[in-house]
């Protein structure tokens, strides 16, 4: 909550003017950092998180205190289904456990009203009473004379014609070996104690005594997100091992991999689903709505699986999914309202940067988000990019303002982004040391005063329909436009800089006083380019106001790093290696969810249609660009 208190991190430095620490507040008289400071401007689920933390403290003391007394029977258990219900959700993942929890308490609840009790009883009894309630064998384990569920402990010495097991997945079976920090046993082990691995490796051998036709153990192979191969029980392991051993090949006719989806092609064999056999293939559907579906004369064509069953497959396998499936856009929209003929400049860069993403969320209201990430349970050893994008923005500022290397990593150490010891202190002091050098020359450009901010609106006329682009540089100096970012230069910030610079050079500003007005310096972490002044910007403009229109009705196949790559190098195959996803390069740009939805259908995104507007869009870019890295300069990933 310190962080909301603070508010931006222009207010960090005065906090302490503004609430009494004491001796503890973090600044010294002259504004330096001297210890932590709360970090400003909260967001995500950091918020959420905290007060869910709070919430779970308090109440755990109220139940601590409230426990402390002894209470009768059905105080007890009031007491423990409202404890149950506020620390367990009922997910549906749970819900076996959940309702095995409650059994308990009932069963418990059960016993102590049948056999008379009427008294208080004390926390510590009622906890032993419970405990040995939760520890008894799964409820199920009585043979029912047809199919009988029940844990492997239950029914393990009984004969059973057929034995199914699920579930044998690596760490799962045999369970890991949690010791409790109070278990005396663990801390001093003699011989004869109980091992809990040693007794589930016999159940699992008790289970060939009690099979007498048939054992099945079934077990996750694969990776549900990228098909890799998931290693199985070390029980099931050792088994194959000892199998191979004695009948060397036999491992392949004991082992059989089933699809992961129903949908998959392995389950649809050739010949006709309504007369053959189900009962002579092992790899069949039981999804009988989707089996009648493949059956029918009108049915689509069932999307291959993602991947082979052979693992090792050639890297040259592509894992873009968007020909997949039935086609997102069979159509063009219908043309856009007017309020879409009106584009601001900072949305009309938004729409180049990813014309797909932007059709998507202007068009269809359809908001692709990222899946949000849970808390680390654990201290990081190093910075991920986010984090470390979270320092630059609030470091970069100070070092612009002219902070030195060593009150910068001052300040990095103070705020939450970097790991605590040596770790923290070498990365702050080569963060702080970068961002320094960083802003040196972007301090010397900024130099001359800032002129008068200008405010410009262009109309083109497309087909007899106005459409105007509108935007507002406020920050423009004699010596042209300044932008930078602290990172290695992507196909994003030329493209940028370059509408940026377009909309500088068609506004009505005389280079008479100034003829470095309109030119653009872009500083990266990787070095500097530079824009020159366009002579015709207004119809450069006219033809991307004209692929925004385009773009508005249907996906436009503009994609900027693939685009970049191609019109860099001149070679389709460079920008195809940018687009594509493998397994060695699984960060192509084909791996946007927005490209995905979007082309899905589409069958060669990267084909004449593309090039052409590769070259179209940055071919008057690299007319009037002036950097040296271009002649060795990679296409990085975002």
């Amino acid at each position: 909550y310190l962080a909301y208190a603070m508010g931006d991190e222009d207010a960090n430095i005065d906090f302490d003017a503004q609430i009494d620490f004491g001796e503890h507040t973090p600044f010294d008289r002259d504004g330096a950092v001297r210890s932590l400071i709360g970090a400003g401007n909260p967001g995500g689920s950091q918020a959420p998180a905290l007060g869910i933390l709070w919430r779970f403290v308090q109440a755990l003391d109220r139940i601590r205190r409230e426990w402390q007394e002894s209470k009768t029977p059905d105080e007890w258990h009031q007491a423990m289904s409202d404890a149950l219900t506020c620390f367990a959700a009922e997910d549906p993942a749970w819900i076996e456990d959940f309702i095995g929890v409650r059994r308990a308490l009932h069963r418990l609840y059960t016993q102590m009203i049948g056999g008379g009790l009427g008294d208080p009883l004390p926390l510590t009894v009622l906890r032993q009473a419970l405990t040995e309630q939760l520890e008894q064998d799964a409820q199920g384990g009585v043979p029912s004379g047809r199919i009988t569920f029940a844990a492997i402990s239950s029914l393990r010495a009984l004969p059973y014609r057929n034995i199914f097991v699920f579930g044998m997945n690596d760490g799962a079976f045999p369970s890991a070996s949690r010791l409790l920090e109070f278990d005396l046993i663990a801390a001093q082990p003699q011989r004869g104690d109980r091992q809990r691995r040693l007794d589930e490796r016999n159940q699992f051998l008790d289970l060939f005594i009690s099979a007498r036709d048939r054992l099945v153990l079934s077990y996750t192979g694969r990776n549900i997100r990228d098909n890799s191969r998931i290693p199985p029980s070390v029980l099931i392991a050792d088994l194959i091992d000892q199998v191979e051993r004695i009948w060397p090949g036999s491992s392949r006719r004991i082992i059989h991999e089933h699809p992961l989806q129903s949908f998959s092609n392995n389950d649809f064999g050739t010949g006709d689903l309504q007369t053959r056999d189900l009962q002579t293939r092992d790899l069949q559907t039981r999804d009988l709505e989707t089996r009648n579906l493949a059956a029918s004369d009108d049915a689509p064509e069932i999307a291959t699986d993602l991947f082979s069953a052979d693992e090792e497959s050639d890297d040259s396998e592509s894992m873009n999914l968007w020909v997949q499936g039935v086609p997102f856009f069979n159509r063009e929209l219908p043309p856009p309202d007017a309020s879409l003929r009106a584009v601001s400049l900072d949305r009309f860069i938004e729409f180049f940067r990813n014309p797909a993403r932007f059709l998507l969320r202007h068009r269809l209201g359809i908001q692709l988000t990222d899946e949000e990430t849970d808390l680390l349970d654990e201290e990081p050893f190093a910075t991920d990019p986010l984090t470390r994008h979270q320092l630059v923005e609030r470091l970069l500022p100070k070092a612009l303002a002219g902070m030195d290397a060593n009150a910068l990593a001052r300040l990095a150490l103070a705020g939450p982004e970097l790991p605590s010891g040596a770790l923290g202190t070498i990365e702050a002091t080569d963060e702080a040391e970068a961002l320094y050098l960083f802003a040196q020359p972007i301090r010397q450009a900024l130099t001359p005063p800032p002129l008068d901010p200008i405010t410009q609106t262009f109309e083109f006329d497309l087909d007899g329909e106005v459409w105007t682009v509108r935007g507002t540089l406020s920050d423009l100096r004699a010596t042209g436009l300044v932008r930078w970012s602290f990172r290695t230069a992507r196909a994003q910030d030329y493209l940028s800089g370059w509408i940026t610079h377009l909309f500088l050079c068609a506004c009505d500003a005389t280079l008479a006083t100034a003829p470095k007005l309109k030119e653009t310096s872009w500083y990266s972490r990787d070095g500097i380019y530079r824009l020159r002044t366009v002579v015709n910007p207004k119809s450069i403009m006219a033809q991307l106001i004209a692929l925004y229109r385009t773009g508005l009705s249907e996906p436009l196949h503009f994609y900027p790093r693939s685009a970049w790559a191609l019109a860099n190098t001149g070679k389709i195959t460079e920008a195809l290696k940018t687009w594509q996803c493998t397994r060695n390069h699984p960060f192509g740009e084909s791996a946007d969810p927005a490209y995905q939805l979007a082309l899905r259908g589409v069958n060669n995104p990267i084909g004449p249609q593309f090039a052409e507007l590769a070259l179209q869009i940055y071919q008057p870019l690299l007319d009037h660009l002036e950097d040296a890295r271009l002649t060795d300069m990679e296409v990085t990933s975002p």
